[in-house]
């Protein structure tokens, strides 16, 4: 979803990008679901179908790309991204079944509640670079028409 110098946004579709930033929000979900399915079966099928909420969620974007922007597309998913990590955030802490049980525990599985800043942090860095690239272009439109050139 990389930058366009023709284009009216800074983001187009491309499939990598896509699936690559789907894909790379989400797989933990999966990973966490499949290593609590005998720990704590509901707090893994919270995240299992979060995982797959979100990834067809993010179906239904693609196939709409036509109709969406790369920016509207990547912002909506993002939205979505941001209740799917609250949603298994807050149920895994609250299970405690992510928790250590014993005390020489070589991994810390707690899931920080900061980690849900990320998609709204990412939405406010896609909107920035969105937004400076639209001025950028609006003061190329102008110098350009200033000059009497098209």
């Amino acid at each position: 979803m990389g930058g366009n110098p023709g284009a009216n946004s800074a983001f187009v579709w491309k499939g990598g990008g896509w699936l690559g930033a789907q894909l790379g929000s989400t797989l933990w979900m999966l990973l966490l679901g499949v290593l609590l399915l005998d720990k704590d079966p509901p707090m893994a099928w919270t995240s299992l179908l979060t995982f797959l909420v979100l990834n067809l969620w993010g179906a239904f974007l693609w196939q709409r790309r036509s109709r969406i922007s790369a920016y509207a597309g990547l912002q909506w998913l993002l939205a979505a991204i941001s209740i799917g990590f609250a949603v298994v955030i807050i149920t895994g802490n609250r299970s405690g079944a992510n928790q250590p049980q014993l005390p020489d525990y070589a991994v810390v599985s707690y899931l920080p509640y900061w980690a849900m800043l990320t998609p709204p942090a990412l939405m406010l860095a896609f909107y920035i670079r969105e937004r400076a690239f639209r001025l950028r272009r609006g003061r190329d439109s102008k110098s350009n028409d200033s000059d009497g050139t098209d």
